[in-house]
């Protein structure tokens, strides 16, 4: 009968170390407040400030702290702005919104804008790089 418990007991902990959590956080969107969105694109106008906000989303099965960034490269190609914050925390399945640095775009063009991530143990690295383009026009 001890034996039993014994092997019981042992096929349990090999069970529970076999369902470690999972960890997947994503970008899920950039937040382009005070852009014009014109015939598919993100239109600003040059000396314009804006406030560089994105979501991630916990698609893991724990709760997850990570650090996001957000990066901004001119027309000519040289990346004028990298930011990092960490979020603490994150429920499964929920999703945080992270605001921040405000930035003046003083170049007109298309400018590249990346926000991404970097969590320990992410299952999915597919979902951790969000781009798009931001055209900074003068009137």
């Amino acid at each position: 009968m001890l034996r039993t418990r014994r092997s019981l007991l042992v096929l349990l902990a090999a069970a529970s170390t076999s369902l470690a959590a999972r960890v997947d956080v994503g970008v899920d969107t950039m937040l382009m407040n005070g852009c014009m969105y014109l015939q598919g694109q993100y239109l600003l106008q040059e000396y314009s400030s804006f406030t560089p906000k994105a979501v991630w989303h916990n698609l893991g099965d724990t709760a997850t702290s990570f650090t996001a960034f957000f990066a901004m490269t001119d027309p000519y190609g040289s990346r004028t702005y990298c930011e990092s914050m960490a979020m603490d925390g994150l429920a499964p399945d929920s999703v945080g919104t992270l605001a921040f640095p405000q930035y003046t775009f003083w170049r007109t063009g298309y400018w590249t804008l990346r926000c991404s991530t970097a969590a320990v143990g992410d299952a999915n690295p597919t979902n951790d790089t969000l781009r798009c383009l931001l055209a900074v026009y003068r009137f």
